[in-house]
């Protein structure tokens, strides 16, 4: 480095070696500066080292920012409401248009890293995460970057000057890189929102999502380890939120699955008001109401003569299959004492294959609670957008730059959020 650049070199400190922090060390580097990497964990990336079940998932084909929310809903919280939704969706939407997933690719390439696509989904050519993040730390230690492992900071100070001192060394900008709290044993226990709050400033709500949601134990033991396609609807208070299809998945305790996952960034706040809170899961989405009498017909002329329990055999997965005749013979049996009207409904044996069709796609699961931090893949809430210039620098201290899950911004699951956590960075490393 000549001497004209050295004269402007800037000190940066990032706390926190996950994604969004490597990311933007590497970038500040690039410009010139002297950069010191904080990290309380004594290795980099322990969050990333388990994204896409180890795989990495980074980014996806359909980058749009309408996959992303900003939740600067500051009803009830410690400070004013200050939700300007422009405002958030045009730094979302610019940062990821500035700093997509060309650019993460290109930025890959440069630390060795080769990747590919599939269905959409993109991921590193090993589809090893903790193998890349030991690759990066490397790279950036080649190129001078310095680790300071096992350091928890606490207490940052602010200097007269518009400087920073932490543990008595001056540094010119300070990058905050802590994380949310999704997966506190990786080190994102919230410490990050602390430190924002110290500078002044306001973090609103945060919940755990992408997360397993609970339901009836009891009903829940009966599906058990079951996987079935489905589409599944989000509903508050008879309000249905929004859906997904895909796989969802059983436990003894849970409802999960990536659909799952992404309907919880809707109701995990509804959960912990005590709304009423459904997951609405419909086994036949591709078999319309007007077409349920053309597929009983087909089904009758392939089996032939079958009981009510055999006809629908075959369809779904045997637990699940149980699991629904169960309850739709309790429904049959409260129907009838409700409404004595409709009880030839059901001693008409097509009406009640119908009926049986129509209760399939509208089977619900109350929902009870969720996993937790502990079992979220990401936060929802964090510093206000509202709070950062596009650059990611803060508009309250100049020099304070705020990037990743610390941010109130949070994306479906597919790689949405790591491509978010390197969109900040650079964002922020091209910037200071």
């Amino acid at each position: 480095m000549d001497s004209k650049n050295h004269s402007k070199q800037k000190k940066i400190a990032v706390i926190g070696a996950g994604a969004a922090g490597l990311v933007a060390a590497f970038y500040a580097l690039e410009k010139g500066n002297q950069v010191i990497v904080f990290e309380k964990n004594e290795i980099a990336g322990k969050k990333l080292r388990i994204t896409g079940n180890g795989r990495c998932n980074f980014s996806n084909a359909d980058l749009s920012f309408v996959h992303y929310e900003h939740y600067s809903d500051c009803e009830g919280a410690d400070f004013p409401d200050s939700n300007t939704s422009e405002h958030d969706l045009h730094i979302i939407s610019s940062i990821l248009e500035k700093n997509g997933r060309d650019e993460f690719i290109a930025f890959l390439n440069k630390c060795g890293i080769p990747s590919f696509e599939k269905n959409g989904y993109f991921y590193p050519l090993s589809e090893r995460a903790g193998e890349l993040c030991d690759l990066l730390v490397k790279v950036l230690r080649r190129k001078g970057v310095t680790f300071r492992f096992g350091c928890n900071v606490r207490e940052i100070l602010r200097n007269t000057d518009e400087t920073f001192n932490l543990f008595g060394e001056k540094y010119h900008s300070l990058i905050l890189a802590c994380g949310g709290k999704a997966a506190p044993s990786t080190g994102s226990d919230g410490g990050g929102f602390k430190l924002a709050r110290s500078f002044g400033h306001s973090v609103s709500f945060t919940y755990p999502v992408l997360v397993p949601l609970y339901s009836d134990p009891a009903l829940l033991r009966t599906v058990s380890g079951v996987r079935i396609k489905a589409k599944a609807f989000g509903i508050v208070d008879g309000e249905v939120l929004s859906s997904d299809s895909g796989e969802i998945q059983f436990t003894d305790t849970s409802v999960s699955g990536i659909p799952v996952f992404q309907l919880s960034r809707h109701l995990t706040r509804a959960i912990e008001e005590k709304r009423d809170v459904r997951i609405r899961v419909d086994v036949l989405p591709d078999l319309s109401k007007d077409r349920t009498e053309e597929y009983i017909n087909n089904r009758k002329e392939a089996l032939g003569p079958v009981s009510f329990e055999e006809f629908f055999e075959g369809i779904f997965p045997k637990k699940y299959y149980e699991m629904l005749l169960l309850r739709f013979e309790e429904f049959e049996k409260n129907t009838r004492n409700k409404d004595s009207e409709s009880v030839n409904d059901f001693f008409d044996l097509e009406q009640r294959e119908e009926a049986f069709i129509d209760f399939a796609k509208n089977f619900e699961f109350q929902i009870s609670g969720h996993a937790g931090f502990e079992n979220a893949q990401c936060t929802r809430g964090g510093v206000l957008l509202s709070e950062m210039k596009e650059s990611l620098e803060s508009r309250l201290v100049p020099n304070l730059y705020i990037i990743g899950e610390m941010l109130d911004v949070d994306g479906d699951c597919g790689g949405y959020n790591l491509q978010w956590a390197f969109s900040s960075g650079k964002t922020v490393g091209d910037e200071v």
